[in-house]
C-alpha cells in the first residue's frame, strides 16, 4: 500500500526545516527527514518512508535553501580527495572538480541519486559545507583572482562556479 501527501514541511533560505510555522529542531526527526530526502525529475523534493509493505511519500512544500549540510571534512591530499561527513549520516568522497562555489564564496556539492537509494530520486540534492567543514579545507584552497582551486598532493583542482538549484514546484 502506498500513500502520497503534500506536506507543510519546507526548508527556508538558511537551511532550517519547518512544518508550517513551527521550526523543526528535534535531531532525530531532522536526521530521519534528511536520510530519506529525495528529488524527483521535476525538481520537487520528497521524503520517503517505508514500513514493511507500506510506503509513504511526503512532498515538501518548498525548498529555498540547502536541506543537507556537511558537518566535517577530512582532506586526503595523497589521494586527491576530500571526504565529507553529512548531517544525514552519509560520507561522500569528492575531488575538487565535484565541489562548487556559489554566491558569497560558499562551497557546496551535489548528493547524487546514485549515492542515495538507487530506485528513488532522479535529481541531485544540494549539500552545503558548514563553516567547520570549510575550515578543514582552508590550508588546501587557493584563489587566483577569478577561480577557487584545491591543491591536493601538488595537483590543482578547480572548483566549479555554480549556483545551487533549489527549483521545485510547490504548487503541486
Amino acid at each position: 500500500m502506498s500513500l502520497e501527501t503534500i506536506t507543510d514541511i519546507h526548508v527556508d533560505e538558511r537551511g532550517q526545516w519547518w512544518n508550517a510555522t513551527e521550526r523543526l529542531i528535534h535531531e532525530g526527526i531532522l536526521f530521519f527527514f534528511k536520510s530519506n530526502l529525495y528529488r524527483a525529475a521535476d525538481g520537487r523534493f520528497f521524503i520517503r518512508s517505508e514500513f514493511g509493505d507500506r510506503t509513504e511519500t511526503g512532498w515538501l512544500r518548498a525548498v529555498r535553501g540547502f536541506p543537507i549540510f556537511a558537518d566535517r571534512t577530512l582532506v586526503e591530499p595523497e589521494r586527491g580527495v576530500v571526504r565529507l561527513v553529512l548531517d544525514n549520516g552519509l560520507i561522500l568522497e569528492r575531488r575538487g572538480e565535484q565541489l562548487s562555489v556559489g554566491d558569497a564564496d560558499l562551497v557546496w556539492t551535489d548528493l547524487l541519486p546514485s549515492e542515495l537509494h538507487p530506485a528513488l530520486g532522479e535529481r541531485s540534492v544540494p549539500v552545503r559545507l558548514r563553516p567547520g567543514a570549510m575550515s578543514s579545507l582552508a590550508a588546501f584552497l587557493e584563489e587566483d583572482g577569478e577561480h577557487w582551486a584545491l591543491n591536493l598532493g601538488g595537483e590543482k583542482q578547480t572548483l566549479a562556479e555554480k549556483i545551487p538549484d533549489f527549483t521545485s514546484d510547490p504548487g503541486r
